[in-house]
């Protein structure tokens, strides 16, 4: 984490949940090893009081990566990229608060939104069903308050398994198709799949 020499483009961090008591030691430890991370992936979102808190400990603790507020860096005139934050929607409290969450977005550093479907579905209590129409409603909340708030980033995870035969391929890009359909309605949807997957063009987008 410490090296500036890395491959990837952007390197994003994933840190506890703040409601486990956990995300306080995992953010200070973590911006104390190097301005090479560029986004903090936060799950479990439940309401902009979450991003406010990590927020405030990246102001706190590296305030030279704090989010830029009239072109500064917590005052800081020419400092280096502010960190980014992801939030990872998981539940139906977090669901419920998705407009207010979006508004956090100018003083808390929120880049995107990425839905869990399968974690909200299990939350919810929902049976895995052949397709994604089940959760239709909450995939186009998700997207329309995204554009809504010009946030550059909608991410749908996709699948939390590899695939291990035809039909279990052909299953995850029929999931695929009916992402990037929702994401057709406007905006980038981007699929995250387990490292090393597999990658396949799909019309001009890719599974990557």
């Amino acid at each position: 984490m410490s090296s500036s020499s890395r491959s990837p483009k952007e390197v994003a961090v994933r840190i506890n949940a703040v409601d486990t008591g956990l995300a306080l030691e995992d953010l200070t430890e973590l911006l104390k090893r190097g301005d090479n991370i560029d986004a903090i992936v936060v799950p479990k979102v439940q309401g902009p009081e979450d991003l406010h808190f990590v927020a405030d400990i990246v102001r706190h603790v590296a305030p030279h990566r704090a989010v830029r507020v009239n072109g500064t860096v917590s005052g800081i005139p020419n400092s280096p990229r502010p960190l980014n934050i992801l939030a990872l929607i998981e539940s139906a409290r977090g669901l419920s608060d998705i407009t207010s969450i979006c508004r956090a977005a100018p003083t808390t550093g929120l880049s995107g939104l990425a839905f869990a479907a399968e974690d909200f579905a299990t939350q919810l209590g929902l049976s895995r069903l052949p397709d994604r129409r089940g959760l239709l409603f909450d995939h186009s909340s998700i997207l329309t308050a995204a554009l809504a708030h010009s946030l550059p980033s909608v991410i749908d995870l996709v699948s939390a398994g590899v695939p291990s035969d035809d039909a279990s391929r052909a299953a995850l890009a029929q999931d695929c198709h009916e992402v990037m359909r929702l994401a057709s309605r406007g905006g980038s949807v981007f699929i995250h799949l387990k490292l090393g997957l597999f990658r396949k063009p799909l019309g001009r987008r890719q599974i990557v």
